[in-house]
């Protein structure tokens, strides 16, 4: 979907397909979403390999693995 061969994107966090419509306001709230420890869904502006933008919906859901703390994101 994104035109980005798998050995560039492996390992790199969701926001390197972020850029200049990707609005601020996006950004704060997923930071902010991400610490309540909460399911969440957001809407983002991606962008493509070729540079062609597309809004993404995203659902992160956070993983309780060691002491109850959040060690994952699944998105």
């Amino acid at each position: 979907m994104t035109g980005y061969p798998k050995q560039l994107v492996v390992g790199k966090k969701p926001n390197f397909l972020q850029g200049k419509r990707t609005t601020e306001v996006s950004r704060l709230n997923i930071r902010r979403q991400l610490d309540t420890g909460q399911v969440f869904n957001e809407v983002v502006v991606n962008y493509r390999a070729n540079g062609e933008a597309y809004f993404c919906q995203i659902e992160i859901h956070p993983i309780n693995c060691e002491n109850q703390k959040i060690t994952y994101y699944v998105g």
